[in-house]
């Protein structure tokens, strides 16, 4: 029966270092697609309006407070403008948007590949849910793509650039 114990005490121990754990901390990061030209979530026209995805600045505009709440949940707000990302919508289609007086808990998951810091982020109750880059359909904000999509000009891989551990 020893054995037995420490047979499975192993293989609990290997699983455990099988599941990919999620690297992302609190923080301040830019936030970047990994995909195609390199461009960042950027608050360009303030609250209360949506995302777009512009060349890295360095500027706050640029800059987003992360802040875990759950082991895949997390809180984006913009450090310049203090709005949290959410869902919205424009033309009756959902998008993402920067609310001051309103956000919600994004997921933000690891997108699979040799990249250990490329991540999807999906919005709950967005249909559908993953924040993506359309560079055909709408290059300059932030749009949702469905998570089964994988199509030349749409990318929902983000990179998170840590600018400080501070919050």
């Amino acid at each position: 029966m020893p054995r037995l114990f420490t047979l499975f005490t192993t293989f609990a121990m290997l699983s455990a270092s099988l599941v990919p754990v999620l690297s992302l901390t609190s923080g301040i990061y830019t936030i970047c697609k990994v995909r195609g030209d390199r461009f960042c979530l950027h608050m360009r026209f303030g609250a209360n309006e949506e995302i777009q995805l512009e060349p890295p600045t360095g500027g706050q505009r640029q800059q987003w407070l992360v802040t875990q709440v759950g082991s895949e949940d997390f809180i984006l707000m913009n450090s310049a403008v203090g709005c949290q990302v959410t869902r919205g919508s424009k033309d009756s289609i959902d998008v993402p948007i920067c609310l001051d007086d309103l956000g919600s808990v994004v997921t933000v998951s690891q997108a699979p590949g040799p990249a250990e810091d490329a991540y999807f982020i999906a919005v709950p109750g967005a249909t559908p849910p993953r924040i993506a880059h359309d560079t055909f359909v709408n290059p300059m904000n932030a749009t949702f793509s469905d998570p089964n999509t994988d199509s030349e000009g749409i990318y929902t891989e983000f990179r998170f650039i840590r600018v400080s551990d501070s919050i």
